[in-house]
């Protein structure tokens, strides 16, 4: 775990995982809520999610010191 403040490799390594797990997973949501399956697919939408997680796992991580969130949660 890093420091406050700080990114360590492992933070940016589950970053990409977080990032692409939830790019595969809102694949999956889209294919099964439109008409047209997999051909319908709004790949700007899920790269927007999955970048959108991916950062947001190491902001939370770049504020987070020893599992709690800006030191306090």
């Amino acid at each position: 775990m890093s420091e406050l403040f700080k990114l360590n490799l492992n933070d940016f390594t589950k970053g990409l995982v977080i990032a692409i797990l939830t790019g595969a997973l809102t694949t999956i949501y889209s294919s099964f809520t439109s008409d047209c399956g997999v051909g319908c697919i709004d790949w700007k939408m899920v790269f927007n999610a999955g970048a959108g997680a991916g950062i947001a796992y190491l902001i939370k991580n770049y504020f987070s010191e020893d599992g709690k969130f800006a030191g306090i949660l």
